[in-house]
């Protein structure tokens, strides 16, 4: 390797100035805020503060602003002192340097930084940025922009001596890289906390820890000093005193315009990266994420940086002589329901760890997914599988997956990244339900559909279209004739359906007599096995001249149950007022139905009344859209209703069988129209509308009646006015009785 020129010798003189503990000018800023304010009041007093005094810099919320003072102040721990005599003083060229900027994330096009790290709830900015501009001298001193190798900050933490959690020596931190050497990451990978003891360090550390061989320190802390030193050694660690405002900087050029009294002014360690001469600032990166500043880095003005005299390179590097990784894929593919899914193993065989890196399926040359990949150790492996893709009938892909698809790992081989199949589509029939639609004749609807082969080879005849209704199989349509590629075939039901209170879907071949390309298309609408929640019905109801309660109705329309559990949430004037938890599974097609313990006070001349069913969004569903039913319940004045209830049920037993007979009544206090009916239900199951009740039921008017279905006397028999909802009513709960 290649050794740096060395400039001078020990430096006796250093020990002068540099042990001041960095000092703020208070006279430049804001007035201090005593008492302990939010991060968004803390915002707004900032951004006022630059653009009264006219900074060059944003803010807003980032990875720490939200932190608490403590937390705050824990994260600035660098502490400074003399220059150790054992450090030794490096001259800049004897050259002016020319107007200009430079960067050492884009040096000869290429990036000699390592990745922006977080130092996490520690004061551990002395060893961050210390091994930051360690970690890219390797780099440049290597001439390989992409070993980019990985300190283990941690060991640093808990065998250096040089600090702790709560703050540290930045020089201390180097001259234990210098002296020891520190590991990898991986050998004992960073947890912030100080308490960890040594010893947990991996066993072989020794063997594949990385060092240097001088500490540099500059003889001249000028600007152009800087400057020249890191161009031709490298980055340098260096310190800045912060205020409180820089946990919000999001980017520009940073200067301190407020800080709270709580905080104060505090000593931070950074790594200097770059500069721009047209803009007077440095360019220096932070070890508190990418969430911080323009990715983790961040610009301060010439002077800020210079003032402290403390400032270091790292001199000659070295590292064991590690191998380079070599990513590799395997991969298996198989087709199902007209879609290919491929399963992939990414493998490190190479003797080098490599970082994280990227996985790529490609479709007749075509990327069409990319998924992430860990580092990887020598010899470990990552398996996925890729989302599935079409597989149009006929057709022959070339399917290809690689390994490292975006060239981010410097592998001992590049040519083994990927591995090709070619993917057969089998050649089906495949048949759909193109397209349904309802006639109405006489308040019920016939059903219409239009069969339609999408698959590549014909479909032979004797196969079935099936009405669905309400998830019940109820009519299958034979299809007589062969279908080609392509052709339709048109026909209808007999079965007569609800024209607005079913729920209809035709399936094609629904006894799987075609062998097809897709098993899964052949319904519409398409079957989702999800359930789907909706409030179908709700209603207001005056418990008093003031206040009122809100019930509602549940319905699972999806094809599966939805289990309990999830929350129903009464919303009043866009202000949740309730949560009721569901107490019950609700299976397809069933209705929950209850009433809000909060009874609601009206104020204003009308209420905006919203329930929403699965408010906490637990249940996956087919629809997330349809959850919630709003309405306006007009506060000034009582609006009247009826209410229909079965007032009596009783039976009349005559040669084994029973008749039912009962009363309607209207409860309420308006006259419910006429046209509603009755309906008889025997264990459960509705068997028979009564006839209309053909006169209008004023209120406490009665209705009596009976059904013509004789029933079983033993069953459990139950009779419930206006089940169809004709009426609307005051109380919707309470139209049933037993018997």
């Amino acid at each position: 390797m290649k050794k740096k020129r060395i400039g001078v010798v020990l430096t006796t003189a250093m020990l002068i100035s540099v042990f001041v503990v960095i000092a703020s000018t208070m006279s430049a800023m804001q007035a201090n805020d005593a008492d302990t304010t939010t991060t968004s009041e803390n915002l707004e007093k900032i951004q006022k503060a630059i653009e009264e005094k006219g900074a060059k810099w944003t803010a807003d919320e980032t990875s720490v602003s939200g932190l608490s003072i403590e937390e705050k102040k824990m994260l600035c721990g660098a502490k400074i002192g003399p220059i150790p005599r054992d450090a030794i003083e490096i001259s800049p060229p004897e050259v002016s340097m020319p107007i200009g900027t430079f960067d050492w994330r884009n040096k000869n096009g290429q990036n000699w930084m390592t990745s922006v790290k977080s130092q996490g709830p520690c004061g551990s900015c002395w060893i961050f940025g210390s091994t930051s501009a360690f970690e890219a001298q390797i780099n440049i001193d290597a001439g390989d922009p992409t070993i980019d190798f990985d300190s283990s900050e941690q060991h640093i933490l808990s065998c250096s001596g040089g600090g702790d959690c709560d703050g540290g020596s930045p020089f201390l931190a180097l001259a234990y890289i210098r002296d020891s050497g520190v590991p990898d990451e991986r050998c004992f990978p960073y947890q912030a906390d100080d308490t960890i003891p040594c010893g947990n360090t991996c066993p072989d550390w020794h063997g594949r820890a990385c060092t240097c061989e001088w500490i540099g320190v500059p003889t001249s802390h000028t600007t152009e000093s800087y400057k020249a030193i890191l161009q031709e050694y490298g980055p340098m660690v260096v310190v800045l005193n912060v205020s409180e405002d820089l946990f919000y900087y999001t980017g520009g050029i940073y200067e301190p315009v407020w800080t709270s009294e709580e905080f104060g002014w505090a000593n931070h360690c950074v790594t200097l990266v770059g500069y721009n001469d047209t803009g007077g600032y440095w360019i220096i990166k932070n070890s508190w994420g990418p969430g911080w500043g323009e990715g983790g880095y961040g610009g301060v003005y010439y002077g800020n940086l210079e003032q402290y005299e403390y400032a270091f390179v790292v001199v000659n590097t070295s590292c064991p002589l590690v191998g380079k990784p070599d990513l590799v894929v395997k991969k298996s593919l198989t087709t199902e329901y007209g879609t290919f899914i491929v399963n992939y193993t990414v493998t490190n065989i190479g003797d080098g760890p490599a970082g994280e890196s990227h996985v790529c399926k490609l479709i007749n040359g075509t990327v069409a997914k990319k998924v992430a990949v860990p580092p990887l150790g020598p010899g470990e492996n990552y398996r996925g599988t890729f989302d599935p893709e079409p597989c149009p009938c006929g057709q022959t892909l070339n399917v290809t997956v690689c390994a490292d698809c975006q060239n981010e790992v410097a592998e001992s081989d590049e040519t083994n990244n990927c591995e090709v199949n070619v993917v057969e589509c089998p050649r089906l029939p495949d048949l759909v339900i193109e397209k349904i639609w309802t006639k109405e004749r006489r308040d019920r609807c016939k059903v219409y559909f239009v069969v339609k082969n999408i698959g590549c080879v014909p479909a032979p005849g004797g196969h079935y279209a099936t009405l669905l209704v309400n998830g019940k199989a109820e009519e299958e349509k034979r299809v007589r004739r062969d279908l080609g590629p392509g052709e339709e075939y048109e026909s209808s039901f007999r079965t007569y359906v609800s024209c607005t209170g079913d729920d209809i879907r035709v399936c094609a071949d629904n006894f799987n007599v075609i062998d097809e390309l897709d098993e899964t298309n052949n319904c519409l609408p398409p079957i989702v096995e999800k359930p789907d929640l909706v409030i179908e019905d709700k209603w207001e109801k005056w418990v008093n001249e003031t206040h009122y309660s809100v019930t509602y109705v549940m319905h699972n329309k999806g094809p599966v149950k939805a289990p309990g559990g999830h929350r129903t949430t009464l919303i009043v004037d866009g202000v949740a007022i309730e949560h009721k938890i569901m107490p019950d599974d609700l299976e397809y097609c069933e209705t929950y139905t209850d009433t809000f313990d909060t009874v609601i006070e009206c104020t204003d001349d009308f209420d905006t009344i919203k329930v929403c069913a699965d408010s906490d969004e637990i249940i996956d569903e087919i629809n997330e859209d349809n959850n919630c039913l709003e309405n306006e319940w007009i506060c000034d004045e009582v609006v009247e209703k009826p209410d229909l209830i079965i007032e009596d049920i009783w039976t009349r037993e005559r040669r084994g069988e029973c008749r039912v007979y009962f009363v309607v009544k209207n409860d309420g206090a308006a006259t419910a129209p006429r046209g509603h009916k009755a309906t008889l239900f025997v264990n459960g199951e509705p068997v028979e509308e009564g006839r209309a009740v053909r006169k209008a039921l004023g209120p406490g008017d009665e209705y009596k009646g009976s059904f013509r279905t004789r029933v079983n006397c033993a069953d459990a028999i139950k009779a419930c006015a206006d089940n169809t909802n004709i009426v609307d009513e005051s109380d919707e709960t309470n139209n049933c009785r037993e018997v």
